[in-house]
């Protein structure tokens, strides 16, 4: 856990950039840090609410408030780093809401819950060093729970997707009418992928329907997306390993 905690501080000493902020927005050393935003190509926005609340245009080292909607247009791309050295990359067209972030230097814990509204992201998890650390990802349908893995995550026409990459990931579905998390869960492992139709969740619940995980195909794994993202962690991995 020591070994883990100060790879770590060193990765996201080693991955921060100089950082935009204002006087007023300078953290002080005993508050916990705070996700920032890597922009890879613009345009991407910070919007305060969905209904036309006040929006900012993003650029690298802006921090990234919980509860604001991030959202890339038809060419953005961007990554959220996250204190601990995690990071959540942005699909063009997508939009995510850091529904809760905190965390505490001295113990390293995290805890990172957020909502997929549309689009696509690529969770790159550290290790999460203590037990009540939370990196989750949900939609209107799903929701996705890690401790420390790579996992990708579509919420597309009211269709989830899940695709597995490193270790594994708790899928569980949930009923888009009363938001309740159901107990029929599936174990989504590297190279395996779930998809959560809307339609289809009356007869999972009632136990008609078969939620399971599948072998990703090879058509899956050409997408580019995909081949980026896992490139991207393999870099990753590779810093890590350097550390």
């Amino acid at each position: 856990v020591g070994l883990t905690a100060v790879i770590g501080s060193a990765l996201f000493a080693f991955k921060t950039t100089p950082r935009r902020v204002e006087d007023e927005h300078i953290l002080k050393e005993n508050e916990p840090s705070r996700p920032w935003i890597e922009v890879i190509r613009p345009q991407v926005m910070a919007y305060e609410s969905a209904a036309a609340g006040k929006s900012r245009v993003l650029e690298t080292g802006d921090e990234v408030e919980p509860g604001e909607i991030v959202k890339t247009d038809i060419a953005g791309l961007a990554t959220i780093q996250f204190p601990d050295g995690s990071v959540l990359r942005l699909d063009s067209a997508t939009r995510v809401i850091l529904t809760q972030v905190e965390f505490d230097p001295g113990s390293e814990r995290l805890i990172a819950k957020i909502f997929l509204a549309s689009g696509r992201v690529w969770s790159k998890i550290l290790i999460l060093v203590t037990p009540d650390s939370l990196w989750e990802v949900r939609t209107s349908n799903a929701v996705g729970t890690v401790r420390g893995t790579a996992f990708g995550m579509a919420m597309l026409e009211e269709k989830t997707s899940v695709i597995g990459s490193e270790h594994t990931v708790r899928v569980r579905v949930v009923d888009p009418l009363t938001h309740e998390t159901l107990p029929t869960e599936t174990v989504v492992t590297a190279d395996t992928f779930v998809d959560i139709n809307e339609k289809d969740i009356p007869d999972i619940k009632e136990g008609k329907t078969v939620f399971a995980a599948k072998k990703v195909t090879n058509e899956i794994l050409a997408d580019p997306w995909i081949k980026d993202a896992k490139e991207k962690d393999r870099q990753y991995n590779q810093r890590i390993e350097k550390l």
